[in-house]
């Protein structure tokens, strides 16, 4: 018979085997035991996490906060966590409802290729204090209207991306580049080009947002540069604008700071910026706003 010394070291020992596999599980993961002595890590939150496109089931942290994937990488990580993509192409469809960083090697060789036929948006934000920086943005082919960078939140800063349709795969159909639906957000030092279907597509919208800034930004070779709609109070400020097929800017709205953007070309005069007012059911001009001190260069530092 064993003594109670012997009993009680045994009891010790099981329960310290138990806080440890406790304490492993906290902070990689949850370790489950398979046939009573092989453990596996299923995945948890992290605060940081990697994705890249060659990792794999044999890649040290798979499914734990190593993924493949920028969309598992996103689900895995913790609120108010970060997410590194390294260079590579990935594909989907991203949603983003929690607060995070999501941080791109390099805005040129970190590609994400969305699927088609997303009318909310490939890159779509549901969540406030959210950081995008570092990637291209694009689409294989879409047969609808389609919105690349959605963002229906606030507190957010997109910049330094290249948000652009595949010069392959553009159709006549509604296609825009980044869409904001909230405030105080920051639109900062992006490249938006090549939205130029006939169909309404534009660079970037505004839409029922205020008090966002868009400063840095180069928008060219869009169908229309800026469209606003119910929005106020929003600073755009030393953006570049250049090879815009129709307008500059449609909006309905004044209230809205412009300063030192270039506009196509120098110019030594305040840039009027005009919008619409509907009269009768018909659509008419008129004076919104001024850029009193519009770029003479394209060579802004912002």
């Amino acid at each position: 018979m064993q003594s109670n010394h012997s009993i009680m070291r045994s009891v010790v020992s099981s329960f310290l085997v138990i806080i440890f596999v406790f304490l492993l599980s906290s902070s990689v993961g949850i370790a489950v035991l398979i046939n009573g002595d092989q453990l596996v890590s299923s995945p948890s939150n992290a605060d940081i996490v990697y994705v890249d496109d060659d990792y794999n089931q044999n890649t040290p942290g798979w499914g734990v906060d190593h993924f493949n994937n920028i969309q598992d990488g996103i689900t895995a990580v913790v609120e108010n966590g970060t997410v590194y993509v390294y260079n590579g192409t990935y594909g989907g469809k991203v949603s983003i409802t929690k607060s995070l960083r999501l941080l791109g090697e390099n805005a040129q060789e970190t590609v994400f290729l969305g699927i088609y036929n997303m009318s909310d948006g490939i890159f779509r934000i549901d969540a406030n204090y959210v950081n995008i920086t570092g990637f291209t943005i694009t689409y294989e082919y879409t047969n609808a209207f389609i919105t690349e960078l959605y963002i229906n939140a606030s507190y957010c800063t997109i910049s330094n991306n290249i948000i652009r349709p595949r010069l392959d795969s553009l159709t006549d159909k509604n296609i825009h580049g980044i869409q904001v639906h909230g405030s105080y957000n920051n639109i900062v030092n992006n490249t938006i080009e090549y939205f130029f279907s006939p169909l309404a597509c534009y660079g970037i919208g505004l839409n029922q947002a205020s008090n966002n800034t868009l400063s840095g930004n180069y928008i060219s070779s869009n169908f229309y540069g800026l469209c606003i709609y119910g929005s106020s109070h929003n600073t755009i400020t030393r953006n570049i604008f250049s090879n815009i097929k129709r307008n500059y800017v449609i909006t309905d709205m004044s209230r809205n700071t412009w300063d030192q953007n270039f506009w196509g070309r120098p110019r030594f005069l305040p840039k009027p910026i005009f919008g619409t007012t509907e009269i009768g059911g018909h659509s008419l001009p008129w004076l919104v706003d001024v850029d009193w001190h519009p770029a003479k260069t394209s060579n802004i530092v912002v």
